[in-house]
């Protein structure tokens, strides 16, 4: 046996067993903090859209799964294919679920209306789009966590969920007691925000090459914040369909033409045609 490598191995696994207790703690507490401070109803209301669009990031986790390995082996013999691939990650994770999310977000009273009725359209429109918001910014975090814990930093990632979660319970609270359940939205989205900036700073840290993560990321989320604010504007149905499709044409151009490399238009095309892009 091995004493330098059950160190290690001890080490990595003890700091990503208390990423994997806090973040799932910060998940779930706000239906504990509205049950005890709004009452069992707004559960619901909160509940419901909650585990609608949290689903969504089903998506960019089962890409992770594949890269985490691809990061880890990249980062011991080129990283400079390390910054290519994280670049690209974000780009088609951005490509992917910024036109779904800005639809949930023009049309969150409408989907609401028929899918649960007027009664919860009425109670949790602005929850619907203040996670989509929140889920579009975990989704593409979800990269540079994946980058961080592969290179054999995940205290690192411990160590921001152990701070973010004092001031995250402290948001929680005073949001949920002035503006109920959309106070809670609100509060995961500022936790979501903070952790997704957080995260690309370290990504950028432990890989300076990779100027992606400083340079290009913070424009492109800040033209799709602006874009989702555009799209949860009250405006008449025909308006937000005219400014979602908008958004999700300018967001598919822009990442097509500024976004993706040519290898990268090369292999969607082929996907699109049906051809093999791996060979």
């Amino acid at each position: 046996i091995d004493r330098t490598a059950v160190l290690s191995l001890a080490r990595f696994g003890g700091w990503m067993t208390v990423s994997n207790i806090v973040a799932p703690l910060m998940i779930s507490f706000d239906r504990f903090v509205i049950g005890g401070m709004v009452s069992m109803a707004a559960v619901a209301y909160y509940g419901i859209p909650s585990e609608a669009v949290t689903k969504l990031a089903l998506f960019p986790a089962a890409l992770v799964g594949v890269l985490f390995p691809a990061f880890s082996t990249a980062a011991a013999r080129d990283e400079s294919r390390l910054a290519r691939m994280f670049e690209s990650a974000v780009e088609w994770i951005f490509l992917l679920m910024l036109p779904v999310l800005t639809v949930v977000v023009a049309f969150a009273p409408e989907g609401l209306r028929l899918w649960v009725g007027q009664d919860f359209a009425q109670h949790s429109s602005s929850v619907l789009r203040y996670l989509a918001v929140a889920v579009f910014l975990n989704s593409v975090a979800q990269i540079p966590f994946a980058h961080v814990q592969s290179v054999g930093r995940p205290d690192i990632t411990a160590k921001l969920h152990l701070t973010e979660l004092p001031f995250y319970l402290a948001t929680l609270f005073v949001l949920v007691r002035w503006w109920g359940i959309k106070g809670a939205a609100i509060a995961w989205l500022l936790r979501v925000a903070l952790d997704t900036f957080a995260l690309f700073y370290f990504s950028h840290r432990l890989l300076p090459s990779n100027r992606f993560a400083v340079s290009r990321w913070p424009v492109m989320a800040a033209a799709a914040i602006l874009g989702f604010a555009l799209a949860a504007m009250n405006f008449p149905l025909a308006i937000r369909i005219g400014l979602a499709a908008l958004v999700c044409g300018s967001s598919v151009l822009a990442t097509w033409f500024w976004g993706l490399t040519e290898r990268d238009r090369t292999m969607l095309q082929s996907v699109l045609r049906g051809e093999n892009a791996l060979r």
